[in-house]
Formats: structure tokens, sequence, C-alpha cells
């Protein structure tokens, strides 16, 4: 729907709540749009923080100033532009300390279309103040003047520039990474997992009593919208091209068997919403049935979580033809080190990777602030390296897909097991020393 037309629906009910006499609005929501960000959109993470599992952002619950369950303790801040970039930039929230003001296209994607005083889901982000305009502000300048920025008015949900010097509230953002998570059947408490804790292509996909084992945490890609396996990075959630078959695969760019859509508390095939994720009787296989009413609890799904889940799942790179794990030469973190494959060693951090999809750079575990890197060639020959992570430079993109990790600027060209041990660049050509397992620590 477009905002002109939803104006057009609100407008009775602001106009009626712009001539109250109340200076406390309780929200209002119309009747003839359907929720925008409903309530399953969204995992509460627990101390102050929310998962939005369209976007992968992590949202501060509370404005700035607020803390507490529903943000009771405290009192939101009024500050200038200038003052929220600096509060943001040394908030703790949840232990995390990345946090950031947003863009006001992401604060945008906080809309709720559905209602007004306040545009935004109360559940989630509660104990608002009583603001007809309820400013937050954005980190987006105003490009027609240098002393403007954009702030989302979340009373109705419009974007507004106003001088910086002017006072607003202020949420908080960061980008999540994966967050591996159990699904949890609503029918009997059960977890979603992997049979045998198996990650072959063909395994099985069950349920069972939660253990908070690898073989039950997943990861909802909202980018790709594939559904990846924390004891396996490459492997994901697949229907086999069939309406009812659900299976562990081998990830792969573009494979709409494994693309899922996530609503009202159930998954969906991409292919045919029709069909949502079914949870099978006792250890059976789970089953993607034809959609039922809510009222099948078989078919109803919520992201669990545990207290203490690490943010970033590191993996080793172990390498098919060869069984050695990717690892940075001697562990020295220095610009320009050869990333070589070398004898797995349990526990050694020179050998840990994330793959970071919001940025696409695979990041070392050993210190985060290096990721792979490859010069400025992007035929065959060279090698892979590590430099300071930057996330706007190309040379540091990497698409995983199935078992092969391909260069951004070159999908034709993927990362090879040299036989010198340095790992290198070359033409995709099918040989076991291309492909690569992501095994979760």
């Amino acid at each position: 729907m477009s905002r002109l037309n939803r104006y057009f629906l609100l407008l009775p009910m602001l106009m009626s709540a712009l001539l109250s006499s109340s200076p406390a609005l309780a929200q209002v929501c119309s009747g003839d749009i359907a929720p925008t960000r409903p309530d399953s959109r969204y995992i509460d993470l627990g101390n102050g923080a929310v998962l939005d599992l369209e976007t992968n952002l992590m949202w501060t619950q509370c404005l700035n100033g607020q803390s507490g369950n529903n943000c009771a303790s405290g009192s939101p801040v009024l500050a200038n532009w200038e003052a929220a970039l600096s509060a943001a930039a040394s908030a703790n929230t949840d232990d995390y300390t990345d946090w950031r003001l947003p863009s006001i296209r992401e604060l945008g994607s906080l809309v709720e279309t559905q209602c007004y005083s306040p545009a935004i889901n109360e559940t989630l982000f509660p104990n608002l103040p009583a603001n007809n305009s309820l400013p937050v502000w954005s980190s987006t300048p105003y490009a027609g003047s240098p002393l403007n920025a954009w702030y989302t008015g979340f009373g109705t949900g419009t974007d507004v520039n106003a001088d910086k010097s002017s006072l607003g509230y202020a949420l908080f953002v960061r980008d999540a990474g994966p967050i591996y998570r159990p699904l949890i059947e609503q029918a009997n408490n059960r977890c979603l997992e992997l049979s045998g804790g198996s990650t072959a292509n063909n395994t099985v996909i069950t349920t069972a009593t939660c253990n908070n084992s690898a073989s039950q945490q997943w990861w909802f890609d909202p980018a790709s919208k594939k559904i990846r396996s924390a004891a396996q990075f490459s492997a994901c959630l697949d229907n086999l091209g069939g309406t009812s078959t659900v299976r562990l695969w081998q990830c792969s760019v573009g494979n709409i068997d494994q693309q899922f859509y996530w609503q009202n508390n159930s998954l969906r095939l991409s292919s045919n919403r029709d069909y949502a994720l079914t949870a099978g009787a006792s250890n059976n296989a789970a089953v993607f049935g034809s959609l039922h009413s809510a009222a099948n609890t078989a078919q109803q799904w919520s992201w669990g979580s545990y207290p203490g889940a690490p943010a970033i799942n590191y993996s080793t790179i172990v390498n098919d033809g060869n069984g050695n794990c990717l690892e940075v030469q001697g562990g020295v973190m220095a610009n320009g080190t050869n990333v070589r494959h070398a004898a797995c060693s349990a526990g050694a951090a020179r050998q840990n990777w994330y793959f970071n999809p919001a940025t696409e750079q695979i990041i070392s575990g050993n210190n985060n602030n290096y990721c792979m890197d490859k010069t400025n060639n992007t035929g065959n020959g060279d090698n892979i390296i590590i430099w300071t992570c930057d996330t706007n430079s190309n040379n540091q993109k990497f698409v995983p897909d199935g078992l092969l990790i391909r260069l951004k600027a070159n999908t034709n060209i993927v990362i090879d097991a040299y036989s010198d041990g340095n790992a290198g660049q070359w033409s995709a050509n099918g040989g076991i020393n291309q492909n690569w397992r992501w095994v979760a620590n």
C-alpha cells in the first residue's frame, strides 16, 4: 500500500487524535490495513535487544535513557544530532559495544504502517513517550543542507529533515551477523534437529528434546532466505524440489528449494506458501505439509534463545581434498600475511573464521579486525592474504556457494588449496581442492 493511500485510511483517526485533549495518546491501528511489523517478525533476545528477522538488524529495545523490563526504568533522553551519535558510539547493551545510530532507511524498516501514535510495534518496543511527533534521530545527513539531518517521526511514521541542533530521541542498531537459535515446535516444545548430528547431504530433519547442541541451532539468513545449520555454515534446509520433503543439503546460490518465508510463526516454502514446516510425531521426520489453521500447533514454531549463546559462531574451513584447515600463517596478524591450509588443530584461533553475510567478508577469529583479502588481480594465481577489514573493499568480498568460496569481483574464480600450502585464487574447475566445508566450532 502506498504511503498516500495509508494516510487517507488513517486520516479520520488522526484528526480525532489531534482534537483530543488527552496528552497521552494510546496507539491506534486501522482494521483496514494488515500489520506490517507483526510480533513474529522479531525475536526478543532479552537483556534489552531485539532481532529483526527480515533485516537481520539488532535493535536496542528501549530509547536511549530507558532500560529494564518493559523499558520501565529511567527516562528517554532528548538530545541533538551530535549527542545522539556520541551516545550510540558509547552504548553497551546486551554486552555489545558496536551499536550505532541507524540510517533513515533502517529506521523506516521499523515503521508499522497499520498504526500511529506510535507507528511501531509496541510489544517489542514498549513504553514510548506520549509525544505526537516522537522524533527518533537517524545518522543520515540531509543532502540539501549541512546543518540538517533526517529523523523518523514515529508518531505517524513520517521522515523529516531538521536542524541538527533540534532535540530528538535515539534507538541504536547493530549488524547482527549469524545468530543461531533453536527452532521450537509449539505442539510439544521440541527442537528441529539434524538426525544423528550428521551434516551430510540428504540428512533427515527431525524434532527432538531441546539440548542446545549445534545440530539444533539454525539461522534464518534474511538476505538469501536460507535456513543455515550451526553444525555447518554451508549446509541448509532443502525441500529437494518437492512440497513435502525437508532435508539438509549444501547451500547453493539461487536455489529456490532452499528459500523460505517466515510468516505468523510458520516457516513456508517460497516456491509454494500454502505449505508450511510440520513437526513429525516423536522422532519422526519433519515435513512440509499443506498449510492448516493457526490452531495446528505442529505447524507453529518459535525461535528460542539460550543464555550466553555467542553472537558470532566461528567455524573452521576444511578442504575436501586434503582435510586441511585454512589458517593465518603462523597466527601473525599483519597486513599481507598469507592464508594457508594446514593440518587442523582443535582450538587454534588462527584457524577460526566467520563469514559475515551483511558485509560479505570472511573475518579471522584470531583478531576480528582482519579479513581474508585478495590482490587487485581477479584472475588465476595470486595468494589469499589477510588485511585490515574494510567493508568498502571489493577485495574482501566472497560468496560461499555450496562447497565453493567464490570471489565477489569475479565469481568464476574460487579459493583453491595450492600444492605449496598456500590458499590462492583459481578458476572453478570441479577439482576437490576447491571444495571447502564450514565446520562449526
